[in-house]
Formats: structure tokens, C-alpha cells, sequence
């Protein structure tokens, strides 16, 4: 029969495993979405892609300005974002192409929209299409606060780390004012106030001055409390 303590370690032994499979889950969970995250990343089209699809549906459209061209442009200078008229601003951009890391939203001067993944770009719905830019635009505030969180983290450590080579050069100087002083101070060589300084810490270490310390703590000023007003 078994006794209580030897219950109590099989609860024990029982919950522990449970927790590891528990662990193991979360680890490989974790490993699948970010191997998911990067492929997708890698695989998410270029907004250079994206001129062949316009070119072959020709979703471009031309402008005013275009028709009054004596040569009909080609689809695929209807789909181009740089030339003179662009330049000058004669002419709207033919498409735009929002890069939300794992994925990409296309949106064609003609209000058409193309959703880009695994490499190929798949029209949107028209009625879909507000639900497109929302999607664009609530990425970009989030982008907007995720790279503003991620500056106030390089700040902080930046802060962090000058003030640690701050205190490393004060360190420093510290060091070297008492190595020029100590020995005159002393009259000996700084080896052994080098020796001395240690023996002493590794007596601090392995306790033995705490009755000294407790000596010394009994002549300190007590700290005043704050009047109440």
C-alpha cells in the first residue's frame, strides 16, 4: 500500500511531466509560427513584381493628359511610375504597393486592388476594396507605434550604455588618482597596498569584519525622519 509521501511524489513526477508536455507544445507551436512568419516574409512579391500584372490586365487607365499624346501609350508605359509626366506631376502614380512584411497590398489608379503572397498576386473583389485599404491603413499605425516602441527601447539601452561607460570612465579615473596617491600617502609601494586592499576584501567576504562593522554601525548618525507639517 502505498504511503502518502510516496503519493505526493507520484503527484509530483505526474504534474512535472504534465508541465514539460505543456512546454514542448508551446516551444514547437512557437518554432511553426515563426518558421510560417519567415517563409512568408520571404516569399511576400516585390512591388517590381507587380508591374507585369498591371501591364497584363492593363488596370492602369490613362489620363488626360496620356489621350492627348499623338502616340497611344503601351500597357506597359500606362503602368510605369516614373517618365516626364510623372515627373512633373502631370500624372498620378500608376499603382502603390504597401509591403506588410508577411504579405503586400497593390492599389491600381483605377481603384482596383491585388493582395500579394507566396510569390503571385490575386485580384481583390471591388467590393472588397475598402476592407483592403483599412487593412493597409490599420497596419501602418501599428507599424508606426511597433517602430516607435522599438526607438524608445534603442534609446534606453543607448542611455544605459553610456551611462555605463559613464561610470567604467569614472571607474577609470578613480584608479588611477589612487594609484598616484595611495603609495605616497602610505609611504609603500602600491603592490602592497594592492595586497593589503585585497586581504581585506576577502575578509569581507568570508565575513569576518561584520563585528567591526556592526562597531563602527553603533557611532553613525541615526538618518532624521521628515517633520510633519
Amino acid at each position: 500500500m502505498e504511503t502518502v509521501s510516496e503519493k505526493f511524489r507520484a503527484a509530483r513526477a505526474r504534474a512535472s511531466r504534465a508541465l514539460d508536455d505543456v512546454d514542448r507544445s508551446r516551444a514547437t507551436r512557437a518554432l511553426a509560427v515563426a518558421v510560417a512568419i519567415a517563409t512568408l516574409a520571404t516569399l511576400n512579391p516585390t512591388p517590381e513584381s507587380f508591374h507585369a500584372v498591371c501591364a497584363r490586365g492593363a488596370h492602369a487607365g490613362t489620363s488626360l493628359a496620356e489621350k492627348a499624346l499623338p502616340i497611344r501609350a503601351t500597357r506597359s508605359w500606362a503602368c510605369s511610375n516614373g517618365g516626364f509626366l510623372r515627373a512633373v506631376r502631370l500624372r498620378r502614380e500608376a499603382f502603390s504597393v504597401a509591403d506588410l512584411f508577411v504579405a503586400s497590398i497593390a492599389r491600381v489608379r483605377d481603384g482596383s486592388h491585388f493582395f500579394g503572397c507566396l510569390g503571385t498576386w490575386v485580384a481583390v473583389p471591388r467590393a472588397l476594396g475598402p476592407i483592403a485599404t483599412l487593412a493597409v491603413d490599420v497596419y501602418r499605425v501599428h507599424a508606426t507605434v511597433f517602430a516607435c516602441a522599438m526607438l524608445a527601447c534603442v534609446g534606453t539601452i543607448a542611455l544605459r550604455a553610456l551611462r555605463a561607460m559613464k561610470m567604467l570612465a569614472m571607474g577609470l579615473a578613480a584608479c588611477g588618482v589612487a594609484a598616484a596617491a595611495l603609495p605616497r600617502a602610505c609611504g609603500a609601494p602600491l603592490g602592497v597596498v594592492v595586497l593589503c586592499a585585497a586581504g581585506w576584501g576577502v575578509a569581507y567576504g568570508m565575513k569576518k569584519l561584520d563585528r567591526l562593522i556592526h562597531f563602527l554601525a553603533a557611532f553613525a548618525p541615526k538618518p532624521r525622519g521628515r517633520r510633519r507639517p
